[in-house]
């Protein structure tokens, strides 16, 4: 079944843009709406990426033909300061989407603010680029589907389930879950009950650098997705940070 005939069901996606190679999907969404060729509702999904991006310009590698790579052009209905509240609902309905292809004594986990681990291995991370002016956020998604990583930090569903899958299948899935979420995600509010019932980390000592290192036991997210940290003298509140990784 083509990628078309898989998604085209979902209410919500106005057009389906099925690339072989490009060098970032959210960067070709982005230059393809701002210059009117892709309207808000595109979904771009590509085979490969010669450039995919994460975070902080960090790399996304991945496998040809073997993994998820998409980007969806989302006129959201939250003024643009919330924008950035966007990958909490996002990463709930990822969750909700991915469990059900895993054995069910695996741990799928977010961690904050936009990876998703399984078993405490990264499998798939959020993205978003956005347009004020335009109106957009362009919501960017990789999910580790079939590839089998060299870095042991890295997994996919094929390496924890023991199985491999169709990726469209596991994308209509994805949608199907997105589309539950879409008013939260539109709207960019964040349950903070729902995503810390599926962190990672909470209650374990964690660093991250915001304009300098904090460093403490995290305790969750509060309802504007910013990261709660207890310090030895006080709750510390990180709105945005790099780094953020485990205290061994």
């Amino acid at each position: 079944m083509s990628v078309h005939e898989s998604l085209s069901h979902h209410s919500f996606i106005a057009s389906i843009h099925h690339l072989r190679s490009i060098d970032s999907t959210n960067t070709y969404a982005l230059n393809a709406h701002a210059l009117g060729e892709l309207s808000a509702g595109a979904l771009v999904v590509a085979d490969y990426q010669t450039a995919g991006k994460g975070r902080f310009q960090n790399r996304w590698e991945s496998s040809p033909g073997d993994d998820i790579l998409m980007s969806f052009i989302l006129q959201p209905s939250a003024a643009c300061q919330h924008w950035g509240r966007v990958s909490f609902p996002l990463g709930v309905a990822l969750h909700q989407a991915l469990e059900a292809y895993l054995p069910f004594d695996s741990n799928v986990a977010l961690k904050w603010p936009n990876d998703i681990l399984i078993n405490g291995k990264k499998c798939g991370g959020m993205r978003h680029d956005t347009n004020a002016s335009l109106g957009v956020i362009i919501l960017g998604i990789g999910i580790n589907v079939n590839q089998v990583p060299d870095d042991v930090h890295r997994t996919s569903l094929r390496c924890e389930s023991g199985q491999t899958f169709d990726r469209w299948s596991v994308l209509n899935d994805i949608l199907g879950a997105i589309g539950d979420q879409l008013d939260c995600i539109s709207s960019c509010r964040v349950d903070a009950d729902e995503w810390n019932c599926r962190s990672a980390c909470i209650g374990q000592d964690i660093q991250v650098h915001d304009n300098g290192r904090v460093q403490g036991k995290f305790l969750g997210i509060n309802g504007d997705g910013a990261a709660l940290i207890q310090t030895n003298d006080r709750i510390e509140i990180v709105v945005a940070g790099s780094n953020f990784r485990l205290v061994s």
